[in-house]
């Protein structure tokens, strides 16, 4: 939770395995109150490590 974030972890809040479209994601994620939407900025990603999701797929 503190510093910044490293080029292999772009993002907190991360995903394997989608289950909705990333843009219905972050059309969620921008209705959340505004400490969560604008000061936290919670936008989930999915995980880059293209082994990771091929292992859980």
């Amino acid at each position: 939770m503190e510093g910044p974030l490293t080029p292999e972890n772009p993002s907190p809040l991360q995903y394997v395995k989608p289950r909705v479209a990333q843009n219905d994601l972050g059309a969620t994620c921008s209705t959340l109150p505004p400490l969560h939407s604008q000061s936290i900025k919670v936008r989930p990603v999915q995980v880059t490590d293209q082994a990771l999701i091929h292992i859980l797929g």
